[in-house]
């Protein structure tokens, strides 16, 4: 199945980022954004055959049951949340039995591609097919990766775990550089360098994703707990120098 029309649902940083990038990873397909405060919202939702909620974590759910019964029968659905357990339990919950579902998660944000200048060649998209057509799914795992995406297939369980570990953490520390204002110094090093290179782009993405993860991936709880007993050792350490 080759999209005639892919709907991206979300006219946020990351909508408006997959409206940019999409038309050259699907040359052949219309891409429509779709906003949900549009008077054609769910015609929209209709026409297209793959449809890529673009939304806040905590807005997935009510989008979901929303168009569940306005999509057509085969259309292709694929999240792009940053976590996957929760948007994959979601889709299965309202949407037919009879349309697709794919789970993905892009590892860049408008932050990333900002920094490369648009080159996505090497970034990462994390994949799972949860049911559905497999040819359908490899066509469309098969269009990233001939765009130059490392596509990495795993379970939304295991993503979860990982991200918990990682995605989550980065995003964390970021955060700290951010809340203590740390700024670039005529004096800065190549790791202080990297550093800010890295808080610019997680910085550039949601501002309230850090709470989202935490709030809807059930590893990042435990992951807190281990940041803030070592931040915590690392104080004692210094203090007792």
């Amino acid at each position: 199945m080759r999209p005639k029309k892919i709907g991206i649902i979300g006219t946020g940083k990351f909508g408006k980022l997959l409206v940019e990038i999409l038309p050259e990873i699907f040359p052949e397909s219309s891409i429509l954004s779709i906003s949900r405060n549009s008077e054609n919202y769910f015609e929209q939702v209709r026409q297209s055959d793959l449809i890529i909620p673009a939304v806040p974590i905590h807005a997935f759910e009510q989008v979901i049951r929303g168009i569940a019964h306005e999509i057509h029968p085969h259309a292709v659905l694929m999240d792009v949340c940053s976590v996957k357990v929760f948007p994959v339990r979601i889709m299965k919950k309202y949407v037919a039995s009879t349309n697709q579902i794919i789970a993905a998660h892009p590892m860049f944000g408008p932050g990333t591609i900002e920094k490369v200048q648009g080159n996505c060649n090497g970034l990462r998209i994390v994949m799972e097919h949860v049911r559905g057509s497999g040819e359908v799914y490899t066509y469309l795992k098969n269009q990233f990766q001939n765009a130059g995406f490392e596509i990495i297939e795993m379970t939304a369980e295991d993503h979860d775990k990982y991200a918990a570990k990682f995605h989550f953490t980065a995003h964390f520390f970021a955060s700290v550089i951010e809340k203590i204002h740390l700024q670039r110094s005529p004096i800065d090093t190549k790791s202080a360098e990297s550093l800010f290179d890295f808080a610019e782009m997680v910085q550039a993405d949601s501002q309230s994703l850090l709470r989202e993860m935490y709030r809807f991936n059930p590893y990042c709880k435990s992951q807190l707990k281990k940041i803030i007993t070592s931040y915590q050792d690392i104080i004692t350490f210094i203090q007792n120098a």
